[in-house]
């Protein structure tokens, strides 16, 4: 399940958490309805037990602001395209809890979670990286061209 928060909130800093909505990602046509959403650990739990629970940003931010994240965090499997503050803020949490986290990142603005993490792995572009090594020449191309001209002694 996703948790979503429906836009329109009554607070000038984001949506109020009574707007949070759990979605199926990809909705199955017999599914049963999403339960409605309850901040509370055990609520959490429950959902934990039979779904794999993700969400973003913005929903993180409506959990920190009702103060549920740390009711939630432990519960929740996957969580995408949040802010550099918000991601070191639930490896703070989850440490706090005693919970042992792997964070994946491009490395860039993520390192501080990176580094926080008790698995960090950073994503690299290959264009980051040096290019493979000239192939060794031939024992024919030496011969011919001399050993300098081969990459050979300096």
């Amino acid at each position: 399940l996703g948790a979503t928060v429906s836009s329109g909130g009554s607070n000038k800093r984001g949506c109020l958490p009574e707007r949070l909505e759990w979605s199926p990602l990809s909705p199955e046509p017999d599914a049963a309805p999403p339960p409605l959403y309850e901040a509370s650990g055990k609520a959490f739990r429950a959902l934990a037990a039979k779904y794999a629970l993700c969400l973003a940003g913005d929903t993180f931010r409506a959990l920190e602001q009702s103060g549920s994240l740390g009711a939630a965090l432990p519960h929740l499997s996957v969580l995408a395209r949040m802010a550099p503050d918000q991601k070191q803020l639930a490896l703070k949490v989850l440490k706090e809890e005693g919970i042992r986290a792997m964070m994946c990142g491009d490395g860039t603005n993520d390192v501080g979670a990176l580094k926080q993490s008790d698995i960090g792995v950073a994503l690299v572009n290959a264009s980051f990286v040096a290019p493979p090594p000239k192939p060794l020449a031939s024992r024919e191309e030496v011969r011919q061209e001399g050993p300098y001209a081969a990459g050979g002694p300096s």
